[in-house]
């Protein structure tokens, strides 16, 4: 019996699709309409029903940020694997993909990733790191979009610094915890304006967008942040929802 994934590696499905005890909208296009762009994501569910999922941006785009991954996806795998099998922990997993990244470079540049790592129980439980600017994820509660300031939202992009070294760094990794999460929207810098230029710009309208989706349905939700312009670079979006 196969495992229950969806990725951006496959084709994917319009509209709301079920994954075990979550309802899941999920979008992928790669810069110029190619086949293969640096914006990749999976969801898979792990052996407690709990939801496992990771969003990545490689350096670049298109064919070029591809090859970051035609690089480095064997070593990346069995970590990844470890995680959904409950054989390691959040942690583990980024220090692990962080190691992987700086033992095998392809370059000081093209070796770093921005990364979402996470996983969301059927009860609500949300736990999740974010490496880098270039993902990000909005959790909503019975309150709305969670917030925090920037520096619990966001550690280090993987493949900067290794061993000890990273471990030592001041946000090398930033984890949250959630207690009853009933959506998350996921999606990469793609649709957004000058990302890296103003971060805190980016992210107080981030926090805006948030808020105009969070009462809508998954469908209408999905429909309003794909029709956001996004031409300019990858795009990948995911947003999750408790059934």
């Amino acid at each position: 019996m196969g495992r229950a994934v969806i990725s951006s590696e496959q084709p994917l499905a319009t509209g709301p699709q079920p994954l075990g005890a979550f309802r899941v909208c999920a979008y992928s296009r790669p810069y110029g309409g190619g086949s293969r762009g640096g914006d990749r994501f999976r969801l898979e569910l792990g052996p407690e029903g709990q939801l496992c999922f990771f969003m990545a941006d490689a350096t670049g785009h298109g064919e070029q940020a591809a090859a970051f991954w035609d690089a480095y996806a064997v070593d990346l795998e069995p970590l990844w694997r470890a995680f959904v099998d409950e054989r390691q922990d959040l942690e583990a997993l980024g220090r692990g993909f962080n190691e992987a990244l700086c033992a095998h470079k392809i370059d000081a540049v093209a070796s770093q990733l921005c990364m979402l790592l996470g996983a969301a129980r059927p009860g609500g439980a949300l736990t999740w790191a974010n490496f880098g600017y270039g993902v990000h994820l909005l959790p909503v509660d019975a309150d709305g979009v969670w917030w925090a300031e920037p520096s619990r939202l966001f550690g280090l992009k993987l493949g900067w610094i290794r061993g000890e070294a990273w471990l030592a760094t001041e946000r090398a990794l930033v984890s949250n915890a959630l207690t009853d999460v009933r959506r998350i929207v996921l999606l990469t810098d793609g649709f957004l304006e000058d990302d890296y230029r103003d971060p805190l710009a980016t992210l107080a309208g981030l926090r805006v967008l948030g808020e105009r989706v969070a009462s809508l349905s998954l469908a209408e939700a999905d429909e309003h942040l794909r029709a956001i312009p996004h031409e300019e670079d990858d795009a990948s979006l995911v947003i999750v929802d408790r059934a």
